[in-house]
């Protein structure tokens, strides 16, 4: 057997693409976060200074790694950190208050990041209202 084979017929097994038993090559986490937000709804106007509820579902097929939750002030382009987390489940519900600032007004922008083990991560922006 020429020497110079070992190295690739190697390689192949620890790809499965050449020693797999069963044929079946492995399954790998492809599927982002599923991320849902209940309320605020898309467009929904609130009074400067009101307390807004926050409700989102997480959910990933093999499990969470991290989230994060903003409120964007997109007058300013101030974020301002509502939750973030790192936990290990496959379901993740946040319920919470956000108390917006007293004196802005404008559009704002609830924008969440969740990632899972594999580095899927999923993005979601609600677009609100203050007056």
């Amino acid at each position: 057997m020429n020497l110079k084979l070992i190295p690739v017929i190697g390689a192949l097994c620890l790809a499965g693409t050449a020693c797999s038993k069963d044929g079946a090559t492995p399954s790998f986490d492809e599927a982002a976060p599923v991320v849902k937000v209940l309320s605020p709804q898309e467009n929904d106007v609130f009074p400067k200074g009101a307390s807004i509820p926050i409700t989102i579902q997480f959910a990933d097929e093999l499990g969470l790694h991290a989230y994060f939750v903003y409120m964007m002030n997109e007058s300013t382009g101030q974020p301002s950190l509502v939750e973030k987390k790192h936990i290990h489940a496959k379901t993740w519900v946040v319920e919470q208050e956000y108390q917006l600032p007293g004196g802005d007004s404008g559009p704002f922008r609830l924008d969440i990041e969740a990632t899972d083990h594999e580095f899927n991560t999923a993005w979601i922006s609600v677009p609100i209202t203050v007056e």
